[in-house]
């Protein structure tokens, strides 16, 4: 037993040197590290924690930011981090420029990247490991690995072959990956296409779009089983609905959003921003063949996130919100309802934020999670950040003595050149007291115009335990 637990820890210390040796500097993914202080505290379950890192290691970061709406009431932006410039040359027009030119910007040199994820959980278990190799070249793009796939596209027009799954089809219900083709064809306004995979399920595909708005119906026939999906979005809005023949109801996924600029605020005369963001999903205890919800929708009937957020525009980053969550277990006639409040203002010098949880609404909110944080931050382009963050549960059941937990206590310092170089460190209690349990996390983060990595590790002591890796995160990406 002894030999396997060190066993399982060699192979986590191996994971982080290996990201270490090949990086050079270490680098932070902060969504896996929240993830991992969410389930710490209790806040989410280990099958929550498993589908949100599952989805952000997939790159469905939409996803991912939903499901922590709903269950850990923290609002993300589905922004993509910012890319480091390529420096280049002003060159003179050369015929294969003209070429370029000539192919409507088409790259006819091979470009593309080589890929490797992997993490481990905190039984020392390698829960996922993926490697891709994506290359590029004229129209086409080749990826190896996690997908095998071939896509082709041109001025409207798009082809797949090899593992199509949500990206390949447009779809904004998540899919299983299936083995086949896709093709899509402009026409005017129209686009119509069709999908055809190795067990013989055929789909047809009619979409119109008129600026930023569009309305699509699919058309599945999987063996005997038919099915139709309907699909709307606007700027501000989606809704998706998949039924498929002798079922009870279909699946339905809402989205509505709104995120007021700065420059809108202005041009309206005021100095706050208001954003905010519903979205929900509805299904039977039957779902149509080939969707693929994330294990924690499927057990929900409703499942359903709101936020609300008010933000000046100043020098102080005042900000305002609330974020409520709502599911409706499959098993069970009952509904579980979360809700947070926060609030945060102050310089870059001081910067403090407060928030209060009610874990669960429906039982009268007899448990509470409440956390304060203060930051500060020093430098512009190259900056020091020095954080201090306490949580703890505030337990008042009836009949019961009102107490609080064991606080959980952090302390963190970090370095940043830009958004895409940082390093950080920092130190966690747990239980409140270094004799109880303590962890060291690593969170890391470089990138450069031909290499990007990301690392985020945890080292923890507790009382029957000496200090070892206990869980990592660790992403390596060469450019090319």
């Amino acid at each position: 037993m002894k030999h396997d637990i060190r066993h399982r820890q060699t192979t986590i210390l191996t994971a982080v040197l290996f990201a270490i040796g090949f990086c050079h500097t270490l680098a932070a993914s902060i969504e896996e590290a929240d993830v991992f202080d969410w389930w710490d505290n209790g806040i989410i379950s280990q099958d929550e924690a498993e589908d949100i890192l599952n989805l952000l290691e997939e790159g469905n970061t939409q996803e991912a930011c939903a499901l922590a709406e709903v269950y850990a009431q923290e609002v993300c932006a589905d922004t993509e981090a910012p890319q480091p410039k390529k420096k280049t040359a002003r060159k003179k027009s050369t015929g294969k420029s003209a070429n370029k030119a000539a192919n409507n910007g088409a790259e006819l040199q091979p470009h593309g990247f080589v890929l490797w994820k992997t993490r481990i959980d905190s039984t020392g278990h390698r829960v996922s490991d993926r490697k891709e190799l994506q290359v590029a070249f004229y129209r086409y793009t080749l990826r190896l690995g996690s997908q095998d796939l071939l896509t082709y596209r041109t001025q409207g027009y798009e082809a797949h072959f090899g593992d199509i799954s949500t990206r390949e089809f447009h779809s904004q219900i998540p899919m299983d990956t299936l083995m086949g083709t896709v093709a899509l064809f402009p026409l005017g306004h129209f686009r119509l296409g069709g999908s055809l995979d190795t067990s013989l399920a055929k789909s047809a595909h009619t979409e119109f779009t008129y600026g930023k708005n569009s309305i699509a119906t699919t058309y599945w026939n999987i063996g005997r089983e038919n099915s139709v999906v309907f699909q709307a979005s606007t700027d501000e809005a989606s809704i998706a609905a998949w039924y498929q023949m002798h079922q009870a109801a279909p699946i339905v996924k809402a989205q509505i959003h709104s995120r007021e600029t700065t420059k809108q605020a202005r041009e309206r005369q005021r100095d706050y921003t208001i954003s905010w963001n519903t979205t929900a999903y509805f299904h039977d205890t039957q779902v149509p063949d080939y969707s693929r919800l994330s294990s924690t929708i499927l057990k929900n009937k409703l499942w359903a996130s709101q936020n609300i957020a008010i933000a000046g525009t100043g020098d102080f980053r005042t900000k305002f919100g609330t974020t409520a969550s709502l599911f409706a277990p499959i098993d069970a006639d009952t509904i579980r309802a979360r809700f947070k409040m926060s609030a945060e203002t102050g310089p870059n010098a001081f910067h403090t934020k407060f928030s209060v949880t009610c874990l669960d609404a429906a039982a009268h909110c007899t448990q509470d999670l409440l956390s304060a944080k203060t930051t500060s931050q020093h430098g512009t382009e190259k900056t020091f950040t020095f954080d201090a963050s306490a949580k703890t549960k505030y337990s008042h059941e009836s009949g019961e003595r009102k107490h609080f937990g064991p606080p959980r206590l952090e302390a963190g310092i970090a370095y940043a050149e830009m958004p895409q170089n940082r390093f950080r460190m920092a130190v966690i209690l747990p239980k409140g007291t270094p004799q109880e349990a303590i962890t060291l996390r690593n969170e890391s983060k470089i990138s450069s115009n031909w290499l990007q990595c990301t690392l985020v590790v945890d080292f923890k002591q507790t009382r029957v335990t000496k200090m070892h890796p206990s869980r990592a995160h660790v992403q390596a990406k060469i450019l090319f």
